[in-house]
């Protein structure tokens, strides 16, 4: 008798967490984003146009992930947070083991990496700065437009559409923890 009242109260917490908390675990993290607007004396040519089309996104934190599956159902954006989200890593030790993935340093440095190499985003008072193999870039922070970019003599071509992604990745991860190098 006692094993059965134990079972019903961890299935009354587990009902509890779930209405309290929209997730199964605390693998994934919601945030709100804002509006990117863009600035009337933009010197580079635009190429693409970015838009956030829902209000709540998500990211997953893949050290706390296992890849259940389990938040899909609860997750109030489209997609498997696990699987479609951008993935975040909290330990040093997670993101250097892992394939691909973003890290939070001290500072609100954003780090990314993939096949190709590590991206790096710094955001300070006015400025993001960014920074790929052979490119280093300067964006206002206020309406995201190019302000200089400094590319090796190599680069014919270069696109920064995936640094107007990290530029909000890194304004909504201002509340997870970070590590010291």
């Amino acid at each position: 008798m006692k094993n059965k009242k134990k079972l019903r109260d961890a299935c009354f917490v587990m009902r509890y967490v779930t209405f309290a908390y929209p997730f199964p675990n605390r693998a994934n993290y919601s945030y709100e984003t804002k509006a990117i607007r863009k600035g009337d004396n933009i010197i580079f040519e635009d190429d693409k146009f970015f838009s956030i089309k829902q209000k709540y996104q998500i990211l997953n934190i893949r050290d706390f992930c296992n890849e259940c599956g389990n938040c899909t159902p609860f997750c109030p954006t489209r997609g498997v947070p696990f699987r479609d989200k951008p993935k975040f890593y909290l330990l040093r030790q997670s993101f250097d083991d892992a394939e691909y993935g973003f890290i939070l340093k001290v500072n609100n440095h954003l780090i990314y990496k993939d096949e190709n190499g590590c991206k790096e985003l710094i955001a300070d008072n006015n400025y993001f700065i960014y920074k790929e193999n052979k490119i280093n870039a300067k964006f206002d922070k206020a309406n995201f437009s190019l302000i200089e970019a400094d590319l090796d003599k190599s680069i014919i071509n270069a696109n920064f559409d995936f640094t107007t992604q990290m530029s909000v990745l890194i304004e909504a991860t201002q509340a997870l923890y970070s590590f010291n190098d």
